[in-house]
């Protein structure tokens, strides 16, 4: 379906300038990407907010700033991204797919280093390997000159379960999940959220930790997150949090998840 999409959007675009293909190009690129188009289609989107940018800027004197934030919210994405020879990225999936155990430690260590150096895509790639269990990391202290296991505990899973996750994994998870939400990441930042509902990896009062959670939920409402608009609506329905309000926020909740566009 992404490729379909892109595609058309790309033969939209064309060689024209014209302002009604240029717009009609946009809304089919934000289609692929939503359909799961890794790369192409966030080269496209941001050339055409890059360009928007600049025709605003000749014609008015300033550019549009949402849409040089775009801009380079995507070009940032690219140069992630994007197989630029050889990446501990690139090297990093390479070694996951291949499925053996060794590899898997080796991906795993290509990106915590990547993720150390602030590439997005690495830091929720290990903040996701944790929150899954899907396995076992080892790291190293120089305090207590040892390894120790951040075990599978399967933080997702672990909710509904009678044994606590592990906190070291989950503070080492909430760390990524921060990085990556301090770059703009909405399912970080969602994640942050739940961790701080549920009070994983920290040890804070219950109060702050719901406002924490809600601060979270809040931030990712501003990117249309649909998963946050349902969380807050349902902490402002019971009063976890914030302000208890029963029915203008559920109003757009509700909204946004039938029609996919907010209330008002």
């Amino acid at each position: 379906m992404a490729s379909r999409v892109l595609k058309f959007s790309i033969c939209t675009k064309g060689p024209s300038t014209e302002h009604g293909n240029t717009r009609l190009a946009k809304q089919y690129f934000e289609n692929a990407l939503r359909h799961g188009s890794q790369f192409e289609a966030y080269y496209w989107s941001a050339q055409i907010h890059a360009n928007m940018a600049r025709v605003q800027a000749a014609q008015e004197g300033m550019p549009n700033t949402g849409s040089c934030a775009v801009a380079t919210s995507f070009y940032k994405i690219i140069a992630e991204r994007g197989s630029w020879k050889s990446t501990l990225i690139s090297e990093a999936e390479r070694l996951w797919k291949s499925g053996g155990e060794q590899e898997k430690e080796a991906a795993i260590l290509r990106w915590m280093i990547a993720a150390d150096r602030g590439l997005e895509a690495a830091q929720n790639n290990v903040a996701y390997i944790l929150d899954q269990g899907a396995f076992s990391i080892c790291c190293y202290t120089r305090r207590r000159s040892s390894f120790y296991d951040i075990d599978k505990a399967g933080l997702r899973w672990g909710l509904r379960s009678s044994e606590p996750p592990s906190n070291k994994s989950a503070q080492l998870a909430i760390l990524h999940w921060t990085r990556s939400a301090g770059q703009g990441d909405v399912d970080a930042m969602v994640k942050l959220g739940d961790y701080y509902y549920h009070g994983l990896g920290v040890n804070e009062p219950n109060v702050l930790l719901k406002e924490k959670a809600a601060g979270y939920y809040q931030s990712a409402i501003e990117t249309h997150s649909a998963v946050a608009m349902w969380n807050i609506g349902w902490m402002y329905e019971n009063g976890i949090g914030v302000p208890q309000v029963r029915i203008v926020k559920i109003v757009e909740v509700v909204t946004y998840v039938d029609t996919g566009l907010p209330s008002g």
